[in-house]
């Protein structure tokens, strides 16, 4: 693993942050849903800063850089007019030399999902990075799109507090009367339940109800929509604020501001270790395709060669004994080469062909709708090679599987060698972690008797081993099955595949094991007699 480098700001750009939040009416049905309501934007506010003029905090604020520091742009007045739209227009009056990176807060769940579909609208290439259906990041030409709250997982009413905002604080918004019909409202507090309660955690409840009286006390008039905008308007200055300190923070610690650098917060966290604490050639990156090739080559293909290579009495090249071998610029299963009795070399390709994806003609027949004949591809392959004057063995996947059943001298030679050609180590599946045994799934406390139900649980490990545990440095020594240079077992300190016979009468096994679906829905106790999974790990 190497250092990590940073993105560097080039001189002749102009670099700004934009930090905006949207409020939108849910008052439209989806069609063809009744039930359910699209949130249809009514207003955005958006906060521009830069180099320049972030360290200042008044919102009304004018920036030689990024111009009007607040705009806000609704519909409250004309329907008929996109928010979404008016604030694509804003970032297109930004010169072509700009490079605008915009923030919002769940920006992966709701704000990048409203512009999105304006970008589509507008035919302007895009590219996602997506976490499932959300979307962390999104670029679109010199704008890049990120969610601040995978930098600060915290409601926007926890950050003032995090941050020593002392003369911020979100304040409170009728959500359901964010309709037409409340637009010009102006009179006494709205009902409580428009504002959402129901959702709010108690504490949160708590401190509503207090303001909610006390506005009532003091015969509050309320205004919609001046009450709308400022709430809007508090949101994306809280954010502004929260974000600037946050960014000052890490870059004084880790020496780069994480929101320009970075889309996430653990990203982030990666880039400052390698940039600041990670040693030269210490970490090893395990290649692709695992430390013996290049490429994924499968178990049975293996299997195969080995008892081709057994039959031959030599050794055939694969991924295994050396590299998987390429021929004529394509990539070979096995390769090996013979002396002949007149001097001569016989030069020798092993393939072995999956039946999907090569098309057997018995089990997988090419169609008039396949695109790719996937099988006259492989049998123009194997006849260049041959007019090349090369031997071409070739073995269908159903084939060798019919052999492994009723072939006498296969089943004889993989009975002889039980362990030959397991699957390729993969550091990965000696790591399992997770307590989810259930011991018990129903119990109910007999409180006469005193009984109480209590949890239990076991304090992560993971700090403990970080700090005290012992990593490896680079690249491990492989050793191969057979190898004589293989160290004494009690002298390995590393990773082995091994096959384990475990004990059978424990009632916590000490090993993990990977059930089927089935063997879970139907709670198989009898695996062994039923289950055609293998138990070997």
């Amino acid at each position: 693993m190497q250092h990590w480098v940073e993105k560097e700001k080039k001189e002749k750009c102009k670099y700004v942050t934009i930090y905006y939040d949207f409020e939108t009416t849910q008052h439209t049905a989806v069609q063809g849903k009744q039930d359910t309501f699209e949130h249809i934007p009514n207003l955005l506010v958006s906060q521009a800063v830069c180099d320049q003029c972030a360290d200042i905090a008044q919102n009304d604020y004018f920036c030689n850089v990024c111009k009007n520091r607040q705009q806000i742009f609704h519909n409250l007045d004309n329907p008929d007019l996109s928010v979404s739209a008016q604030f694509i227009d804003y970032l297109n009056s930004f010169p072509a030399r700009y490079s605008l990176l915009l923030v919002a807060h769940n920006a992966r769940s709701f704000d990048s999902v409203i512009l999105l579909q304006e970008l589509v609208k507008r035919n302007i290439n895009n590219e996602l990075t997506l976490q499932g259906a959300k979307i962390i990041c999104m670029k679109a030409g010199p704008w890049k799109f990120i969610d601040s709250l995978m930098f600060l997982p915290m409601p926007l009413s926890a950050m003032p507090k995090s941050f020593g905002l002392n003369e911020l604080k979100k304040g409170y918004m009728p959500f359901l009367a964010n309709c037409p019909d409340f637009y010009n409202y102006e009179g006494r507090m709205l009902d409580k339940d428009l504002y959402c309660v129901s959702g709010m955690k108690s504490k949160a409840a708590d401190d509503f109800h207090k303001w909610y009286d006390s506005q009532v006390a003091k015969n509050y008039v309320f205004n919609f929509r001046k009450e709308l905008i400022e709430y809007c308007i508090s949101d994306v200055t809280i954010l502004r604020q929260a974000c600037h300190a946050f960014r000052k923070l890490f870059a004084g610690v880790a020496g780069f501001d994480p929101m320009f650098q970075c889309i996430t917060l653990s990203s982030a966290c990666m880039a400052a270790y390698r940039r600041n604490v990670l040693r030269v050639n210490t970490i090893d990156i395990v290649p692709p395709g695992g430390y013996h090739g290049r490429g994924k080559q499968s178990h049975s293909a293996l299997r195969w060669l080995d008892y081709e290579s057994h039959k031959l009495g030599t050794v055939i090249k694969t991924i295994h004994t050396d590299r998987e071998v390429s021929v004529m610029g394509r990539r070979v299963d096995g390769y090996v080469e013979l002396s002949l009795e007149n001097g001569g070399v016989e030069k020798r390709i092993y393939q072995f062909h999956w039946c999907f994806w090569h098309s057997c003609p018995i089990h997988f027949p090419t169609t008039q709708d396949d695109q790719t004949n996937r099988y006259e591809q492989t049998q123009r392959l194997t006849a260049m090679f041959r007019r090349n004057g090369f031997i071409v063995i070739e073995k269908w996947e159903c084939e060798f599987k019919r052999e492994l059943t009723s072939d006498p001298e296969v089943k004889a030679y993989f009975e002889a060698n039980p362990t030959t050609r397991t699957p390729p180590l993969n550091l990965r599946d000696g790591l399992a972690g997770g307590r989810t045994s259930a011991l018990r799934w129903y119990h109910k406390a007999d409180v006469t008797k005193g009984e109480k139900i209590k949890m239990a649980d076991v304090v992560s490990e993971y700090p403990n081993a970080n700090l005290k545990g012992a990593y490896p440095s680079g690249h491990p020594i492989l050793f191969l099955e057979g190898d004589p240079t293989m160290p004494p077992v009690e002298e390995w300190n590393g990773m082995v595949k091994i096959t384990v016979l475990p004990p059978q009468d424990l009632f916590l096994p000490v090993l993990p094991l990977c059930t089927c679906r089935t063997c879970a829905v139907t709670e198989n106790k009898d695996m062994s007699a039923q289950c055609k999974r293998k138990t070997d790990h």
